[in-house]
């Protein structure tokens, strides 16, 4: 019955692998991951053909098992994090949103990219004096940067150019976060409301991130709130992103960007 098992897990993340990458591209970030899952599912289904593993030293195999429930517990804590952060209920009239870049495809958004313009325009629509910075710079395959790419796309659905702001330095989720915070901090207010607007599975961390960044300079009198906007994700590649979004939580945490305080 383990065997049987074992197979169809295999199969299911050999498919997966294969359908990410026929979705979006095989050089998505740790697509090789689900390819790795599939290896090693199927060796645990054929283990009885390989006298190496079974000859392992019992030591060894406990060891494994602990470190494997350990990653598991921790998976599912952080995961559970992850879904928390994703409902969000941003106030009216803030005074800025960062709307967090990712992949341009030509002068184009990508998919994921076009859901976080659709939230932000949605929010702008109806608060027209809230101010928005459109952060990320310009990958090595990307002819325009993501934020002019985001600035065009706005700027066509009828969003005042002069409401816009271009962050386009920043090659990472950390960097969108800290070059913005140079323009929020020039606002001349005692309070700044600041919302960031990015996918559903990528919030949590990127809130983290800001609260961070809140913490690391600027005006002491000055109090930031942060919130968050949530925009969709393709559901086929929202189990991607999840899995994902664990790793760079732990690496985020690990270098210390990341703050859990409250607003």
């Amino acid at each position: 019955m383990k065997k049987k098992v074992y197979i169809f897990l295999s199969a299911i993340s050999f498919v997966y692998f294969i359908s990410i990458g026929l979705l979006n591209g095989f050089s998505v970030s740790m697509l090789g991951f689900w390819f790795f899952i599939a290896v090693v599912f199927a060796l645990l289904a054929y283990r009885d053909k390989l006298p190496q593993i079974n000859k392992m030293p019992r030591k060894l195999v406990f060891f494994l098992k602990t470190c494997s429930l350990f990653l598991l517990g921790l998976f599912i804590i952080v995961e559970g994090f992850i879904l928390y952060g994703m409902h969000t209920n941003a106030q009216s009239n803030l005074d800025c949103l960062i709307v967090l870049g990712t992949k341009v495809n030509g002068n184009s958004p990508s998919l994921a990219l076009e859901q976080r313009l659709i939230s932000a325009y949605n929010y702008l629509k109806e608060n027209p004096d809230t101010l928005v910075i459109v952060s990320g710079g310009q990958g090595s395959n990307e002819i325009i940067s993501e934020a002019e790419c985001m600035k065009n796309w706005l700027v066509n659905k009828g969003i005042n150019s002069s409401q816009i702001i271009m962050e386009d330095k920043s090659t990472s989720t950390v960097e969108n976060l800290k070059y913005s915070f140079k323009y929020i901090r020039e606002i001349n207010k005692k309070e700044i409301s600041v919302a960031v607007v990015t996918n559903n599975f990528h919030l949590f961390r990127s809130m983290s991130i800001a609260k961070k960044e809140r913490e690391r300079g600027g005006n002491k009198e000055t109090d930031y709130k942060i919130y968050g906007i949530s925009a969709d994700c393709n559901f086929i590649l929202m189990p991607h992103y999840m899995v994902r979004e664990f790793f760079s939580l732990t690496v985020n945490w690990i270098k210390g960007n990341l703050s859990f305080s409250e607003n």
